[in-house]
């Protein structure tokens, strides 16, 4: 992986780290330090790769507009489909080892897609059940597109 990444994923550790305290750091380090089902419950909403787009039937990388660079300042958001389906294989790997209950928020967008019914069929004997959070609204559309108003938890 990309050694400039940032990745970002904020899971709240209870009884384990000082609590009211955010640790702002690789989740995947923190977590290899956290022995096996020592976490309640982790609930967490990691990036959705929103800039790997499809341009003439190839995966390629959406130009940074102004609204994505005020969020994500120092986070590209726009791994190859292969490092974002590994990514994703080893946080979740890592939070079920170390939580009892994981609530895992994940938005299918064009970058995610391959990647999210991978890990749907990898971790199909672990998945108790799924949420539909329904974000209100009508979906937008786009030329030969229908963006959902819904992601998965």
């Amino acid at each position: 992986m990309d050694g400039k990444l940032n990745r970002f994923i904020f899971c709240y550790f209870y009884n384990m780290l000082e609590t009211n305290k955010i640790y702002n750091r690789d989740c995947l380090e923190g977590l290899k330090e956290l022995p096996n089902n020592s976490v309640d419950m982790v609930l967490t909403s990691p990036p959705y790769n929103m800039r790997t787009r499809v341009r003439n039937g190839m995966y390629t990388t959406r130009e940074k507009s102004e609204h994505f660079s005020k969020k994500y300042k120092y986070f590209g958001d726009d791994l190859s489909i292969e490092e974002y389906y590994q990514f994703h294989k080893e946080v979740l790997t890592e939070l079920l080892r170390v939580s009892k209950i994981v609530c895992y928020n994940y938005q299918i967008v064009t970058g995610s897609k391959e990647a999210f019914f991978k890990l749907l069929g990898d971790f199909s004997d672990k998945i108790k059940d799924v949420i539909i959070w329904n974000k209100g609204g009508q979906p937008a559309m786009h030329d030969k597109v229908l963006n959902s108003c819904y992601e998965f938890v």
